[in-house]
């Protein structure tokens, strides 16, 4: 299989694994955060192996923005999302170390 087919058919696995989960999502059974977190673990993946065995940053590129399409499907502003949530654990993180440093 050359690069173009394996990304073809990458890009396909990402979009059904989406599709189920933006599914799991309308009926309840995931919020849109643990949807969101569970297509990029998945996508990461893929595009690590992707780097691994064709050491092309194209391929890369073209399976993350799929990757953010599908994303985006599920949560518009998942995006916005993850600077919150990156902002908390900056924040939280910081508390703890002088926590743990009044403590020292």
């Amino acid at each position: 299989m050359d690069e173009k087919q394996a990304l073809e058919q990458l890009a396909r696995q990402v979009k059904d694994y989406a599709k189920g989960l933006g599914k799991d999502v309308a009926r309840g059974a995931e919020t849109r955060q643990s949807a969101v977190l569970l297509l990029k673990g998945y996508g990461r993946g893929l595009i690590d192996a992707v780097a691994l065995i064709y050491d092309s940053s194209q391929a890369v590129d073209a399976l993350g923005y799929v990757l953010d399409g599908e994303i985006s499907k599920i949560d518009p502003d998942w995006r916005e999302h993850d600077r919150e949530l990156g902002d908390r654990h900056t924040v939280t993180a910081a508390a703890r170390d002088g926590t743990s440093e009044q403590r020292g």
